[in-house]
């Protein structure tokens, strides 16, 4: 379940970080044009080919108080080549390239060929969607895209499989014109909240394919 919960995590991330107090002041309308949703994602896909960032996550968990703090980095780089390395607290790895992924737990390594997983499939839907600006013909979510003076608001509600089990919402805010994110929170189902923030952001800049090594 811990995997899954990152790998969700992986898909529905841009990069950036900004304060949420301020963005929650922003009006926002509805975009109803299909045609202008298309443009809008079609903008984020070329603005993040690559994204490199630190990341800083806070989970609510809903039966405890206290919010949990991980830290760590997170690269991605089209197609599906994604990495989402925690530091701290505790060391966990996850990576995935080309149908495949690598899970490292601790000195624990765990690899997985994702090659007729219908799990594997509808995670690199997910990933093309979100991250590859597929947003309007991707089956796996309905969205509802709003923009206001300043930035997007993308909200994500799943609709099949063990995504729509887990997480009842996703929602991101994009800046309009750097096409960075500004924030990403996801809403599981048990009343869990996770918000990832982002600094050191990079985007379109070269990373080497063997960082997206999965053996």
């Amino acid at each position: 379940m811990k995997t899954i919960k990152i790998i969700l995590i992986l898909v529905c991330v841009f990069c950036c970080i900004a304060s949420l107090k301020a963005q929650t002041a922003e009006k926002y309308t509805l975009v109803t044009n299909p045609e202008e949703a298309k443009q809008i994602f079609d903008q984020i896909r070329q603005a993040s080919n690559t994204i490199d960032a630190d990341f800083v996550q806070e989970k609510k968990v809903d039966i405890l108080e206290n919010v949990i703090t991980s830290k760590g980095k997170f690269l991605f780089k089209q197609k599906n080549s994604l990495r989402l390395e925690y530091t701290s607290p505790s060391y966990y790895l996850v990576v995935m390239a080309a149908g495949k992924m690598l899970i490292k737990d601790g000195d624990k390594k765990t690899k997985i060929d994702g090659k007729g997983s219908k799990m594997f499939s509808q995670i690199q839907n997910v990933m093309a969607g979100v991250l590859g600006g597929q947003m309007t013909d991707n089956k796996d979510f309905k969205y509802e895209l709003y923009k206001g003076e300043t930035n997007y608001k993308v909200r994500l509600f799943p609709q099949t499989g063990a995504i729509k089990d887990l997480l009842k919402e996703v929602e991101f805010i994009t800046n309009k014109t750097t096409l960075k994110a500004l924030s990403m929170t996801m809403l599981e189902r048990s009343g869990d909240v996770t918000v990832m923030k982002f600094k050191n952001v990079k985007m379109n800049t070269p990373i080497d394919d063997k960082v997206f090594a999965t053996h």
